[in-house]
């Protein structure tokens, strides 16, 4: 598991070496692919339950991409108006941010409590125990590659 959580910050830095704009889908993608693999490898499924796991971790994923979607849109406009961000607009990249996360959080607590109930407690936990850990490494390189405000 920390063997495959290492190379997110590898694959995801190559991606974002690019430009930080036009790259974001990209590394949606990879993370897209390479997120199926770390996910069955960190929960090390049962196969008896390893069907009904997937088939609830899909829909989970269709819902995160939703909310990847307007991440990746604000993450756009932000870039495009940086140079000139006013602070109208800054307090609205700052909300729309919240509300991401707001929204992240719910569908995490949405998940466990189905993970809760179709398997166990503490599989529902590691389940978002290995959501948190993708979604900090992720979200750890975007910061580390998105400029921040200037000029105040």
């Amino acid at each position: 598991m920390k063997r495959l959580l290492t190379l997110i910050p590898l694959l995801a830095a190559s991606v974002f070496a690019q430009d930080p704009g036009t790259s974001l889908e990209v590394a949606r993608k990879e993370m897209q692919t390479y997120g199926v693999e770390i996910v069955g490898t960190a929960m090390n499924l049962d196969p008896a339950i390893s069907d009904q796991f997937w088939s609830i971790y899909r829909d989970y994923e269709l819902e995160q991409g939703k909310i990847g979607d307007r991440r990746v849109a604000l993450l756009r406009e932000y870039l495009e108006v940086l140079e000139d961000l006013s602070d109208e607009q800054a307090k609205d990249v700052a909300e729309r941010s919240f509300a991401i996360q707001e929204d992240l959080l719910d569908l995490k607590k949405k998940y466990y409590k189905i993970m809760e109930k179709q398997f166990s407690a503490r599989m529902a936990a590691r389940f978002i125990q290995v959501m948190n850990q993708i979604d900090s490494v992720v979200s750890s390189q975007l910061s580390r590659e998105l400029p921040l405000i200037g000029g105040f």
